[in-house]
This record gives structure tokens, sequence and C-alpha cells, in this order.
């Protein structure tokens, strides 16, 4: 047991973390006024327990809410979520934003995420064919992007948004130890209805990407 006092700030970071009620049990505990496990304490420390998981999950609730009702905090999100969720993924400077792809007639409007994969050389991912890798790459990382792009209700009831793209980039086999490697990229664009269609599993992935665009 540790008799150092905690400072003030201390406490403050403490309150702050969990709740006034939790912080007392904790130092009553700790100076062994009751127990950890033993006693009156274990009714008044398993509610306390049980508000502190309910504190938690309502500011988990109010964060998604404000998410979703802001599409540009949503991002963010989305963002940092890729970054600490997708391992060995980082997301292209400028690489989350409404595009307009090249082949576009009018000004349709995708939503897009641009990642690169930091991959090693790999005989195996070597010996594919160019089509054979990045429908590997597609099927790895295209799927769980364009989920967290439609969980964006703003962005998915949005008009101007025309659909959703990915974009998708790795080291090009052979080329890790040049001097300026040298990636692969492959973009796909496909419009809103014939995303969630396929994301709700009422089209099929051969259809999906039939009707999808590459650039």
């Amino acid at each position: 047991m540790s008799d150092r006092v905690p400072t003030r700030a201390e406490i403050i970071e403490r309150i702050r973390a969990s709740s006034r009620d939790a912080f007392v049990l904790e130092e009553m505990q700790r100076l062994g006024f009751w127990p950890a496990g033993e006693g009156k304490p274990s009714i008044e420390a398993a509610l306390i327990q049980r508000e502190l998981e309910l504190m938690k999950a309502l500011e988990d609730m109010q964060q998604e809410l404000r998410s979703h009702s802001d599409p540009e905090a949503a991002l963010k999100r989305m963002r940092e979520e890729i970054y600490y969720c997708m391992p060995w993924v980082g997301v292209q400077k400028s690489g989350i934003g409404f595009r307009q792809p090249r082949f576009a007639v009018e000004d349709d409007r995708y939503l897009s995420v641009w990642i690169v994969i930091d991959q090693d050389e790999d005989a195996r991912f070597s010996a594919l064919p160019p089509e054979r890798r990045a429908s590997a790459m597609l099927s790895r990382y295209g799927t769980d992007l364009l989920r967290r792009m439609t969980s964006i209700q703003p962005v998915v009831a949005d008009p101007n948004v025309y659909g959703f793209s990915v974009v998708l980039s790795w080291l090009k086999p052979g080329t890790g130890k040049s001097v300026q490697p040298v990636n692969e990229t492959l973009a796909l664009f496909a419009d809103k209805q014939t995303t969630l269609a396929f994301l709700g599993k009422r089209v099929s992935g051969p259809e999906f990407l039939r009707r999808a665009k590459f650039a």
C-alpha cells in the first residue's frame, strides 16, 4: 500500500477520468479503511463501477451522435480510426475529401479515401499478375473503407454526394530497394445506390465491380 498523498493536480485528473465517488472509494481502500473486495464497500463499489460504465457508454453515444450530425467531425474521426485500427496503413496527405473523377460528365462528387499500404516485398504477392494484386488489395481494404464512409449518415443523405471512392496505393514489386520506390495504385468509384446495395448484400461482389468505375 502506498502512503503517498496525491497532489491536487493528480486528484483533479483522477476525478475527471472517473468520478468523485470512485476516487473517494479508491482512496479509502488505499488507506485501508475498506479493504478492496471485503465487507461493506462491495455493493457501493459495484454501483460506482456500474455508474462509470454507463457514463462511458453515454459519452460514446454522444460522441457518435455529434459525429453523425457533423460531417467534418465524422471525417476527422474516420481518419483517426483508420490510423489506429488498420495496421500498416496511412492516409495519404489530403487523402480524404470529395473528389470529381476525370470521367464525370456532370459535377458528380464522391467521398473518397486514399490510403497507402506499408507493405514489404513479398515473393508470393510479387508473383501475382497486376490484376490479382489489385483484387487482393481491394478485398483486404476496400470493403472496410466503404463501410466506414457509408456510416456517416449526413454524407449518405446528401444529394450532392454521388457516390464513394476508394484509392489504394502499395509498393510495386521489385522497386522496394530503388532510390525512388514506385507504388501501384487502384482507384475505385461507385455510385451511392450500388455501394449501399453491395454492403447490404443485395448486390453481389462481381456485379458491384461490374457497375463500379476504375481510374
